[in-house]
């Protein structure tokens, strides 16, 4: 079974909506949080999967949620120390005032 998290990117999808699109800028503001383009995140999930398909041996699992915390590209979200409820706001003020698409870049 490989069913590990995706990141948040930047696709199609998310993008028409402005809303969604000026949160993901907003988004590095709150590190380790960062959101990715589609395609950087499109092959980093593909190495998971390949990483997982030529795994010689199935890893002995602690529990049930190991299945999808064990190679998770989680974008910084489980490392977050905010309540990701209460960011929602102040990441769109951010995003639309002062975008970072790519954190720690110049």
């Amino acid at each position: 079974v490989s069913t590990p998290m995706a990141p948040s990117c930047r696709t199609e999808s998310v993008v028409h909506n402005k809303t969604m699109a000026v949160i993901l800028e907003g988004m590095g503001h709150w590190p380790p949080m960062e959101a990715f383009d589609a395609d950087t995140a499109r092959m980093a999930m593909f190495a998971v999967l390949v990483s997982e398909l030529t795994e010689q041996q199935s890893p002995k699992l602690e529990s049930p949620m190991h299945l999808f915390a064990r190679k998770a590209f989680h974008s910084g979200v489980w490392r977050c120390p905010f309540d990701l409820g209460s960011l929602g706001t102040s990441t769109w003020v951010f995003g639309r005032m002062t975008p970072v698409k790519y954190p720690g870049r110049q």
